[in-house]
């Protein structure tokens, strides 16, 4: 029996070992891809604010897109993980890019490392955290969401290390001084990821108050150690101890976070980055100039979210693929569910409810009060998927199952469907890009480096591709990496900006210069009269909202 429990691990540990490498494999390979290829398919503009502001900082340029004003349109982490990327290749364009993703796609490779571990911790069944992980890791939204190079792949392996080191002091009921104060040391990293987590950490800490600290609770029963006469003027009840604690991992975080809040406020004289108010400014405002109610925003908002919940998530980051695996799965389960096993599903599964509210709460502020619905802000959902897959999975003996040939049919084609789902999705997704329409952003890019003196000032609303890629001075023209330009947006005067500044041409869609921000750029603005149009980048194939990019000189 022994061995056939050691033999059982050992063919459990290569499985997962190949589930890794292949994971990795892939990632690494699309990180390897030339920049044109990488810009259609996984990179988006705003991925460039971060290369841009990464290369002049570790050139010695400050942090800043342009080189002259200071933005803080990204979350430090990833940011600051990307600065000896760019100090070890100096000025170059694809190296680092190639070396920031591959750093990120294996940072994501470790999170489905970690949904592995936390899996088989709150189940004891390897097989079904193997589940887990390889739902999580060949999931071709994963994948591609992983090497956009933004903080998404950083980000997720952040969420996924949180929840597994929480869910475990859970499942293990161990609330001591050193848990507690660990986890405030992890909802500081978890926010310095991406600071909008500040959702996430706040569902585990009223979590953790209201159903682990208060009188009466599992932890206060189970762990309180008095504290010696010697160690402390007074002594304290096993809840005002474990109360101070709760409130040292909260300073904990808060230190954690002090650097970068302390550098915002005496910068810009705020905590909040530039991107998220500029993003507000513009959207709201668009809506309002075309006589759009708060009531009929909010109606768009929810309507939206219906549709996040109801369409976006399951097609989009989990895949119909391993939607529809799920349903095989648990159909195969409740056939050979062991009893015993199926009640410690069922207390992993409520565990396992913590990250999916906080998941939940965050996504609801994004799609209801902000508006916003950036396809890389739901990327959790499939690691709190992928947990939630490996839990369902455990109630019944894989080795039971696969011991004769129907069992061993029935799991290598539950195998090809969720497989061959997830290929036909990567596929889909592959031959169509991500952001196809980028191209005339590269072509802009080159047209820009042929075309004009080096010392040209340049300005662009999506500016991320253009400024990284040109390699002259490009102004960000919408906020989200140059906090300059708000307070022009919030009073409609980005006219006044672009003279003041001295940008000598204007390079994006036609679009975004003529439509969606005409009424931004001041009363009496007219095209004809202050833009002469130069030149037009057209990639035939592709087009952003129905329109080119358009080269204009600035009239003075």
């Amino acid at each position: 029996m022994a061995e056939n429990v050691k033999s059982a691990g050992k063919r459990c540990a290569a499985v997962l070992l190949l589930l890794l490498l292949v994971a990795a494999g892939i990632r690494i390979s699309i990180a390897l891809c030339d920049t044109p290829t990488l810009v259609t398919k996984t990179l988006s503009d705003d991925s460039f604010y971060y290369f841009q502001l990464a290369r002049n900082a570790a050139s010695g340029r400050g942090i800043t897109f342009d080189g002259v004003e200071p933005a803080n349109g990204f979350h430090p982490l990833w940011f600051v993980l990307l600065l000896p990327v760019y100090a070890l290749f100096g000025n170059g364009i694809a190296e680092p890019l190639h070396a920031a993703l591959a750093l990120e796609g294996l940072l994501d490779v470790g999170a489905g490392l970690l949904i592995y571990l936390l899996v088989k911790k709150l189940t004891d069944n390897r097989s079904a955290a193997i589940s887990g992980a390889a739902v999580y890791l060949l999931n071709p939204s994963v994948i591609l969401h992983s090497v956009n190079g933004l903080e998404t792949g950083l980000n997720l392996f952040c969420f996924v290390l949180y929840f597994w080191f929480y869910l475990r002091m859970l499942d293990e009921d161990k609330f001591s001084a050193r848990n507690i104060l660990l986890l405030g040391l992890l909802s500081g990293i978890l926010m310095l990821a991406r600071t909008d987590n500040v959702i996430v950490v706040a569902v585990v800490y009223f979590h953790l108050f209201a159903f682990k600290l208060m009188p009466g609770s599992s932890a206060i029963r189970a762990a309180n150690p008095p504290l010696p006469s010697s160690s402390f003027p007074f002594r304290l009840s096993p809840f005002a101890f474990r109360l101070l604690l709760f409130l040292a991992s909260g300073v904990l975080c808060a230190l954690v976070l002090s650097p970068w809040v302390i550098w915002n406020l005496l910068t810009f004289g705020s905590v909040t980055q530039s991107s998220g108010g500029a993003y507000s400014v513009i959207t709201r405002g668009n809506l309002r100039a075309a006589g759009v109610t708060n009531f009929e925003i909010f109606l768009t908002s929810l309507s939206n979210t219906v549709r996040l919940f109801v369409w976006t998530i399951p097609s989009d980051v989990f895949g119909w693929g391993k939607i529809v695996g799920v349903l095989a799965g648990l159909a195969m389960g409740i056939t050979l569910a062991d009893e015993d096993r199926t009640k410690r599903a069922w207390a992993a599964a409520r565990l396992a409810c913590v990250p999916l509210f906080a998941f939940i709460a965050l996504a609801l502020t994004h799609s209801l009060v902000r508006g916003t619905l950036k396809s890389w802000y739901f990327m959790p959902a499939a690691a709190v998927g992928a947990i939630f897959f490996g839990i369902l999975c455990s109630p019944f003996d894989f080795s039971s199952v696969f011991a004769d040939r129907r069992g061993r049919l029935a799991g290598c084609f539950l195998a090809v469907l969720v497989l061959s789902g997830y290929a036909l999705n990567g596929w889909t997704a592959w031959n169509k890009g991500m952001y196809p329409w980028q191209s005339e952003q590269v072509l802009a890019a080159q047209w820009i480096r042929e075309n004009t003196p080096e010392d040209a000032w340049i300005g662009s609303f999506n500016s991320g591709i253009i400024g990284y890629l040109s390699e002259r001075k490009v102004v960000n023209l919408d906020g989200l990496a140059n906090n300059s330009v708000v307070p022009y947006l919030k009073e409609r005067r980005l006219w006044d900006y672009i003279r003041e500044r001295k940008i000598e041409y204007l390079i994006d869609s036609d679009y975004s210069i003529l439509k969606d921000y005409r009424d931004f750029y001041g009363a009496g603005w007219r095209p004809g009269a202050h833009l002469l149009k130069v030149a037009v980048i057209d990639d035939p194939r592709v087009s952003w909202a129905g329109a080119n990019v358009g080269v204009y000189r600035v009239i003075p």
